[in-house]
């Protein structure tokens, strides 16, 4: 069986984006150079038992309680 021959097309082609496929890495990003900028509180960290890790808020914990505090100051 034969395939058929391809032929272009004159002209341009025109390509959009929606808005929020701009609109949510824009926001992302600063989101994220607003949480790099603000200063994170100093946690009270005492030596665990085993003297190995630091007893403390996890990592998620930690980003929740610097967006909680950004959140605080923008928003009285």
């Amino acid at each position: 069986m034969l395939a058929g021959r391809h032929t272009r097309t004159r002209g341009t082609t025109r390509t959009s984006l929606p808005w929020w496929a701009a609109a949510l890495p824009a926001l992302a990003f600063t989101a994220l150079f607003v949480l790099l900028a603000v200063p994170v509180p100093e946690a009270s960290a005492a030596p665990a038992a085993d003297g190995d890790r630091v007893a403390g808020p996890s990592p998620v914990a930690q980003v929740v309680r610097v967006a909680r505090d950004t959140l605080d100051r923008w928003i009285p």
